[in-house]
């Protein structure tokens, strides 16, 4: 298989929490977020369709609904903090976002300074070839 189709595969929606401090439980978080009355999340400037302005100017998109569902629930404000996809996770190092929202898929480097959600999503890769000039690996 090749390489971008094993990365195609691997892709799957996930929302990445980061910890400044690796021994903070995230039960502190939740109680930090509920006691300051926002939810700061790091979301991509353009990953259409996890994140994305729409049309009229308003941002949407698969995690962007289910983060506005999240402070809902909370019963906090949200508050979408717009990076392009590096400064995602330096957005969360630094406190400056409570966790991020993103097409991200866990790897050894990110899964060292991100604790992952199990997947919600995931997305198939599928190629096709004309007949006439198939596929070739």
């Amino acid at each position: 298989m090749g390489r971008v189709a094993r990365i195609l595969l691997a892709a799957g929606l996930v929302l990445g929490f980061g910890m400044a401090a690796f021994n903070q439980a995230s039960a502190d978080v939740v109680a930090d977020i509920i006691k300051r009355g926002e939810l700061r999340v790091a979301v991509q400037t353009q990953g259409p369709p996890v994140s994305f302005v729409d049309k009229n100017g308003v941002r949407t998109g698969f995690a962007v609904e289910v983060i506005k569902m999240m402070a809902k629930d909370m019963g906090v404000e949200l508050k979408m903090l717009d990076y392009d996809w590096k400064g995602l996770i330096p957005a969360v190092r630094s406190g400056k976002a409570d966790f991020l929202a993103a097409d991200m898929t866990p790897n050894a480097k990110r899964t060292l300074v991100l604790s992952f959600t199990e997947p919600y999503l995931y997305s198939d890769a599928v190629l096709y070839a004309k007949k006439s000039k198939p596929f070739v690996n």
